[in-house]
């Protein structure tokens, strides 16, 4: 087993007001996010059984998202993608994950959404790619993985049609 305490990225929600204040958004600590305690992560990744048809580049796909959903993810989401503490969603048996299109989940990890971070400035379509296979095929979430040309696809529609001024942000 490996014993992880991850807490980068995670925040403190207070009561904002309806204008961009940033300097109400704190960090949290270990303390606050799991009264302490270590984070124990299994050595394998907990995922549904082998997808129909999978090749060794899904399995790798999502065995290279596990990794980096547990360095950029998993401190709000939590390891098992149960959420926390009504502050962030659960990932875990949520309908928006496993939608039949992965667009609009797609769309919120690249350009982030309400006080989750926009992951295109820091991730590329491959590991944005192997972070949304793994969370659409763990904890008993049913759905296809997304490829790198998922990504791509979102990001040159986002291209031909540009988001508003209020939230731009440029990919990696």
């Amino acid at each position: 087993m490996v014993i992880a305490l991850i807490v980068v990225g995670c925040i403190r929600l207070g009561t904002l007001p309806q204008v961009d204040a940033p300097e109400l958004v704190q960090p949290l600590t270990v303390d606050e996010l799991y009264g302490g305690v270590p984070v124990v992560v299994p050595d394998a990744p907990r995922t549904r059984a082998p997808l129909t048809g999978a090749t060794p580049a899904d399995a790798r796909l999502i065995q290279d998202g596990r990794i980096l959903y547990l360095s950029n993810c998993a401190p709000c989401h939590r390891p098992d993608g149960e959420g926390n503490l009504n502050r962030f969603p659960a990932l875990a048996h949520n309908a928006f994950v496993t939608n039949r299109t992965p667009d609009p989940l797609i769309r919120t990890v690249l350009y982030g959404r309400g006080v989750m971070p926009a992951f295109a400035p820091t991730l590329d379509e491959q590991e944005l790619a192997a972070i949304l296979s793994y969370v659409r095929t763990s904890w008993s979430n049913d759905a296809p993985i997304v490829r790198p040309a998922d990504v791509r696809d979102v990001l040159q529609q986002e291209r031909e049609q540009p988001r508003s001024e209020s939230s731009p942000v440029a990919p990696r």
